[in-house]
């Protein structure tokens, strides 16, 4: 018999994601393409507008952070993702 939990956190996010890279025009890793300038170099940031994580105990309005990565690997994977 499978068993059930009853630990599922309750959260909601309401926001905006927001992606740039170097390549040429729309960024072709998303589509398992190679980079088109050997290596993607990309920006993703995150504005939560409104949301909260736990049952109202952790409260993220307004919550903005970025992070700077390169998708070398990730445009390099095959369709096995290997």
């Amino acid at each position: 018999m499978a068993k059930t939990s009853n630990n599922a956190s309750n959260w909601k996010l309401e926001g905006d994601y927001f992606e740039g890279c170097n390549c040429a025009s729309i960024c072709p890793c998303i589509f398992k393409l190679d980079s088109t300038e050997g290596e993607c170099k990309v920006v993703v940031a995150w504005h939560i507008e409104r949301g909260h994580f736990g049952n109202g105990d952790i409260n993220l309005d307004n919550l903005m952070w970025s992070m700077p990565f390169m998708l070398l690997e990730i445009c390099l994977l095959d369709q096995n993702g290997s």
